[in-house]
């Protein structure tokens, strides 16, 4: 897991150049002055399993890590495993709260009958894999819910996109932070990628007011759709934007940001009152490099300055 890093950004001098201004408590654009790893999150215990594309979530006033891939050293790979941090102050401490008989990390999100079926008769090693790269977010205190991405992956390698499946995430055991997934639907696809449906929630997702802000892409072009928050199981309340409005014809929906492969979009008052919202990310190129945009509605109109070098990256 890549080490954490903090970010000094400059105060504005008589050299900046003209685009640059005060915005909120930064300088736009916004430039890295020094960069403090803070180390690696930990397992207590040490457990020394590797893990890969993480993302931090809040439910229920707790503050958790649900990543990629975990690799269990000789036990194999368990994907979409979760750690709850168990200081705030302390953001790198953090535990595992649920382990298998056979050493594997425990996932988050859980296999079908059918599914572990279908791999029984392979039998040749492949795997269903779900990642919440979009995160979770909460909609009533210890109630979540992620947009998860379905992959097959055979052994030869081959990683086929299925789709977009949806999770119930809740706190069953507020003493230690336990959290149990339900996926909805009976695991059926929310979202279908042979039908070139954006991967909506799996980019990014976030709870603002009343409705539930969704992400997705098709290949590196990123798309919006909205439902309200106590509708995110009923498909027929979701609508997307248009470039214009929002409207409940999926095919209508207009790419709003090109050319990203992950990101968080989020709203903060880093930038101050005119562009309130925020996105953080990385480009489809692989280049070590934070992308920062800054928009004033959440629909459109991103303005991309920001290019950071991260160190501890690759």
């Amino acid at each position: 897991m890549p080490s954490q890093l903090r970010y000094l950004l400059r105060k504005k001098t008589d050299m900046e150049p003209q685009y640059s201004e005060i915005m909120g408590n930064t300088v736009w654009p916004p430039n890295v002055v020094e960069q403090k790893p803070l180390g690696f999150i930990e397992h207590e215990g040490q457990l020394e399993y590797s893990r890969d594309i993480g993302r931090s979530f809040v439910l229920g006033d707790r503050a958790y890590y649900v990543f990629g891939d975990t690799f269990c050293n000789e036990h194999g790979i368990t994907n979409n495993t979760y750690q709850v941090v168990s200081n705030l102050l302390d953001p790198l401490d953090a535990k595992y709260l649920e382990m298998a008989d056979d050493g594997n990390v425990a996932p988050l999100i859980r296999r079908t009958e059918q599914e572990m079926a279908e791999l029984r008769l392979m039998n040749d090693g492949s795997r269903f894999a779900f990642w919440c790269f979009g995160g979770i977010v909460e909609t009533s205190p210890g109630l979540g819910w992620t947009w998860y991405q379905i992959h097959k992956i055979e052994s030869n390698g081959k990683d086929t996109l299925h789709g977009v499946g949806l999770a119930k995430v809740e706190v069953v055991d507020p003493d230690n932070g336990r959290l149990y997934a339900t996926r909805c639907h009976e695991g059926n696809l929310m979202f279908y990628s042979h039908l070139r449906q954006p991967m909506f929630g799996s980019f990014s997702a976030t709870v603002d007011e009343e409705y539930v802000y969704l992400w997705g892409q098709i290949d590196t072009d990123v798309y919006l759709a909205r439902m309200p928050k106590e509708s995110c199981e009923d498909r027929s309340q979701y609508t997307y934007w248009d470039g214009h409005k929002y409207n409940t014809d999926i095919n209508s929906a207009a790419c709003v940001m090109k050319g990203f492969q992950q990101g968080q979009i989020f709203k903060s008052k880093m930038f101050g009152d005119r562009f309130p919202w925020v996105f953080v990310g990385c480009t489809s190129c692989g280049d070590s490099k934070a992308m920062i945009g800054v928009a004033s509605t959440r629909e459109e109109g991103y303005i991309y300055e920001g290019r950071l070098s991260l160190e501890g990256y690759a």
